[in-house]
């Protein structure tokens, strides 16, 4: 094996004491495996470790490339925003939310109520999935219908997916956005402590912990009336940069979706 060049596999022989005689091991990464008529000889001769009979002797036309094989060093794939949305996922697990996926398709109507520079399709197979969505909300707001809709009145989910928007020469990019709600009923349950739905409060509360996670610090925070489908927003810049922004959507606008209790969203921006 290594005298013959032409296949590339680096043989590594070691002396296994007497009566076994000398073993070449040739790697996995190397690309080579067995070919048939050595491995079916192997089987027929029932050659064991530590037998006194006399094993295979292989040689170059005993190995062929294994095609049917990809090795690859992970650590040559290693990425940034990967491991950064691993650990976001894994603390809003740990702080009780629950991970939900949408679809990044919805229809025009819908996203219209937020925008109206969304990207069309030229083909949509489906007249509900005709535009690629801007915003994480819509697919959001029927997950907690769903729920509200199966007595579950207590909710804590967030979803890490892509949206779409025009570029400034027009182009089509595509953002990876966060966006994590509470909705309807407080979750913590105490004898001295009355029933009610969640608050603004407690939406800041989560946000400063999460900006506390991931090192961010020295944010100012700029509240904002809105007479749409929020009823305030409240901006968190740091140097100027808007990286958190926590929505209070509208009560009339939510029971145009048929949900009766309030929703509290905070996206967040600039941190993927």
């Amino acid at each position: 094996l290594r005298q013959d060049g032409a296949l590339g596999v680096a043989a590594h022989v070691d002396h296994l004491g007497a009566g076994v005689g000398l073993l070449a091991v040739v790697g996995e990464r190397d690309g080579m495996e067995l070919a048939d008529r050595p491995v079916a000889a192997q089987d027929a001769a029932r050659v064991l470790p530590g037998d006194r009979r006399a094993g295979l002797h292989l040689g170059p036309r005993d190995l062929r490339v294994a095609t049917d094989k990809v090795f690859f060093e992970t650590n040559d794939y290693y990425n940034k925003e990967f491991d950064f949305i691993n650990k976001v996922r894994e603390y809003f697990i740990g702080r009780g939310f629950k991970e939900v996926i949408t679809d990044s398709l919805i229809e025009d109507k819908i996203e219209g109520l937020f925008t109206d520079k969304y990207i069309s399709l030229l083909n949509p197979s489906s007249d509900k999935m005709t535009v690629l969505r801007t915003n994480l909300y819509m697919g959001l707001f029927d997950v907690i219908k769903a729920n509200f809709e199966h007595m579950n009145n207590s909710l804590k989910l967030f979803e890490i997916g892509n949206t779409f928007s025009y570029g400034e020469k027009g182009e089509i990019v595509e953002n990876k956005s966060i966006l994590f709600t509470l909705a309807g009923e407080f979750d913590v349950e105490s004898f001295d402590i009355k029933p009610r739905y969640f608050d603004i409060l407690d939406m800041k509360a989560e946000v400063k912990a999460l900006l506390e996670k991931l090192n961010v610090a020295n944010y100012n925070i700029n509240y904002y009336n809105y007479s749409g489908n929020f009823d305030f927003q409240l901006d968190h810049n740091v140097n100027g940069v808007l990286v958190a922004k926590i929505i209070k959507f509208n009560e009339k606008f939510l029971k145009n979706l048929n949900i009766e209790k309030p929703v509290i969203a905070c996206e967040i921006l600039c941190l993927v």
